[in-house]
């Protein structure tokens, strides 16, 4: 789930209806998410603050709440993607580099197939 507003504070989620459905492992908020630190500054400045870390939005789509389920386990509507990234990080230079991108896209109930034929791209 991500923040629907540019800042401010998380002051509760309700996650029993989340916690209640087939399949689903946990629901990972800022109160039981595991605490990273942030990672090092660069030329650019100080890294993001890693997500799921405290109550505090600081930009709109931020994510606030995870719910990992098993293949198949949530009922869902429409479209669906998962990203994957590898990167690697010189923590001398405080240089990050992208090192491999794996995206998954499930494009919910096709109605039109020419039309969904012409979004799909790959890349290798």
């Amino acid at each position: 789930m991500r923040s629907t507003i540019a800042a401010g504070r998380v002051s509760r989620i309700d996650a029993d209806a989340a916690r209640g459905a087939p399949g689903v492992l946990a629901v990972i908020t800022q109160e039981n998410a595991p605490r990273l630190e942030r990672g090092p500054a660069s030329i650019l400045g100080l890294q993001p603050p890693a997500p799921l870390q405290s109550d505090r939005i600081h930009h709109h789509g931020q994510y606030v709440e995870s719910t990992p389920a098993e293949a198949g386990g949530v009922a869902r509507a429409g479209p669906f993607a998962a990203k994957f990234v590898e990167v690697r990080v010189d923590a001398q230079l405080g240089v990050v580099r992208v090192a491999r991108v794996v995206s998954v896209v499930d494009g919910g109930r096709i109605l039109n197939e020419k039309l969904a034929r012409s979004r799909l791209r790959r890349r290798s």
